[in-house]
């Protein structure tokens, strides 16, 4: 499905992502890990990743 500006240029792009750096960390996940805490925007989606794996995820609630 394409997408339009606000000038009606057309776009073909399907998927997009955004990626944004955290500005403070989640607590810290070790191997023993099994709840990790933090905050994030709601309805967001947090990964997981150990040496660039997702191990796991979630949506945000609020």
């Amino acid at each position: 499905m394409p997408a339009t500006d606000k000038a009606g240029n057309m776009c073909s792009v399907k998927t997009v992502t955004v990626t944004v750096a955290d500005k403070k960390a989640p607590s810290k996940v070790t191997e023993k890990t099994t709840k990790v805490f933090g905050k994030a925007e709601a309805r967001s989606t947090v990964y997981v990743k150990s040496s660039g794996k997702v191990i796991g995820y979630a949506k945000a609630t609020s």
